[in-house]
This record gives C-alpha cells, sequence and structure tokens, in this order.
C-alpha cells in the first residue's frame, strides 16, 4: 500500500475571480472530476467583516478548478434557510441562526449526497447538533432532507463531537458514517437511504467503540474507502499534536498504523480518493474562523 496521502490546505482569501476573504470555513470536502476539482467547505463569517450576523450564515459554498490551489468560487450552493426542523426553545419557531458545519459530501450514482451538523448556534455553545441528510443531482442544487432518523436521530453534540466521515459503497450498507465525541465511543452508523440509521453493535447489542486501543482519547476526522480498504485519519486531541493513522478491512475493526507529530495545533482533515489514490485535503487555522492554505505529503501506511 505505497500510495501517498496529500493535504492541500484550503485558501481563504482571495481564490478565483471571486474575493471571499468574508468567508472563512473549518472543512472541506473534495470532489475529483475529469480534468478539474469541486471544492465544497461550510463557511462561518468572521464576526468582524462578516456579510450576516453572527454564525447564522451562509451554509455550505461551492468552489471549482483544475488546482484545489487556485479554485473558483461558485457560489453558495446551500443556504441556512433551506433548514426547517431547527428550533428555538419553544419548539415551534424556526431558529434564526440555523447553520451546516463539518459536511462531508461524496458522489452517489449520477449524484452527491451530503452529512452536515445543524444547529441553532455555534456548536461549542449550542449542544443540540445533530445530523442532517441532503442529496443533489448536480453539486449545485441541494434538497434537504432533515435530520436524520433511526438509532441517530437524538444525537447532541455532545454525543457526536464534532468528527464525521461519510463513505458510500457499491457493497455491503449502502452509506456508512462515523463520529466520535470528545474523549468517548468512536462509532458506526449505518444505512440504505440515508435518512434511517442503525448502531453498529456487539454481540451483546452494545454500541461499539471501535478506536484503536492505541488511541486513548484520539479526535476522529476523515475516513475513506479504497479497493475493499478503509483508511482513517484522527488526531491525539484538540488542539493537535500528533496525526494517527489506521486501516481496516470491515470498517468496524481498526489496526493502528502510525503517528506522526504536527506543526500547527489547529488541523482538520478530510480524505477524498482520486484516480483510486488515497489523498486529503486540511484546514489550517490561523484565527478564530478563518483557515489559510499549505501542502504536505504523506505515506498513507
Amino acid at each position: 500500500m505505497n500510495k501517498l496521502f496529500i493535504v492541500l490546505i484550503f485558501a481563504s482569501t482571495n481564490v478565483g475571480a471571486v474575493a471571499v476573504s468574508n468567508y472563512c470555513g473549518a472543512y472541506a470536502s473534495v470532489i475529483p472530476g475529469f480534468g478539474s476539482y469541486e471544492l465544497f467547505s461550510n463557511v462561518i463569517p468572521s464576526p468582524t467583516n462578516a456579510p450576516c450576523p453572527g454564525y447564522g450564515c451562509p451554509g455550505i459554498v461551492r468552489y471549482q478548478g483544475t488546482s484545489l490551489q487556485y479554485p473558483t468560487f461558485k457560489g453558495i450552493v446551500a443556504s441556512n434557510s433551506i433548514i426547517n426542523d431547527v428550533f428555538e426553545a419553544d419548539g415551534i419557531t424556526l431558529a434564526a441562526k440555523r447553520m451546516f458545519t463539518r459536511n462531508v459530501i461524496k458522489r452517489d450514482g449520477l449524484g452527491y449526497v451530503a452529512m452536515a451538523f445543524v444547529s441553532n448556534g455555534y456548536p461549542p455553545v449550542d449542544n443540540d447538533v445533530r445530523p442532517a441528510w441532503l442529496t443533489s443531482h448536480d453539486g449545485i442544487n441541494w434538497t434537504y432532507h432533515g435530520r436524520i432518523l433511526g438509532e441517530a436521530s437524538f444525537a447532541t453534540y455532545k454525543y457526536y463531537g464534532s468528527g464525521m466521515a461519510l463513505v458510500v459503497s457499491d457493497t455491503g450498507p449502502r452509506y456508512t458514517f462515523w463520529t466520535d465525541g470528545f474523549g468517548r465511543k468512536l462509532v458506526r452508523f449505518t444505512s440504505e437511504d440515508g435518512i434511517y440509521w442503525k448502531h453498529t453493535r456487539d454481540a451483546a447489542g452494545v454500541v461499539m467503540d471501535l478506536k484503536p486501543a492505541q488511541w486513548v482519547q484520539g479526535l476522529f476526522h476523515s475516513v475513506e474507502y479504497i479497493d475493499g480498504v478503509y483508511y482513517m485519519v484522527a488526531s491525539d486531541k484538540w488542539p493537535v499534536t500528533k496525526w494517527l493513522f489506521a486501516h481496516s478491512f470491515d470498517g468496524i475493526s481498526w489496526i493502528h498504523d502510525r503517528e506522526e507529530a504536527v506543526s500547527s495545533s489547529k488541523k482538520n482533515v478530510s480524505y477524498y480518493q482520486d484516480n483510486g489514490a488515497l489523498k486529503g485535503l486540511a484546514t489550517y487555522k490561523i484565527d478564530r474562523n478563518c483557515y489559510r492554505k499549505d501542502i504536505r505529503t504523506y505515506p498513507v501506511m
């Protein structure tokens, strides 16, 4: 397995023909195409120069280009205004500060699917942050299907933490996602339709903690599936001091591969597949909400 893990850190300053310095996102998803890339990012406006107040907008934005270093800003594709199931404390009034965070977007047949956390406020403050399901036929026009159901319907930020990954597969469960809680379980859910999800449990019916034994308090970042193997990257904690790498043949039993020191303490990584090669895109934090680019390479195993 001599593939390379290539990390491209997304620039939050001017890219392409459109100035996007007001948009500062913490996470990103990459969709390779024929000679070009699509990049989707959740974006949170900086409070000092925000085009909208607080943390409430704009949602998920899309970039496209032949290089991930300098993609062109294509606009907001999933505005927070399409979220229709996040309410104020009265349970009736739609929340004014709805938001997407930690979106994970994948190709699925002829279209796209996405898992995103939605909430009434900033996740570390609002503990009622739950995963929701979105679909699109072109990556531009998105349909919001609401917070997911089944065993994941009770999800809160305290339980799930901030890490989340989504895998689409033609073998086994159609959709699988993993998520964590800070210092708690790394858990796995599966679904055939993206709406109803169930836990992965052991023989006694207990929800399994999938962290490798070497990961005392690993903070989960991303998973990708290539040629029958799942690859996972995590950090030892937040702020980060080490990357943790693992692989699995079933998405349940994970084998710790290695760890590596991190030069910057505040980074987030998302895996993606590019012509059969495992790669990754990370964001590097430079102030409260803004991130900048950097390029590094890693061996996978």
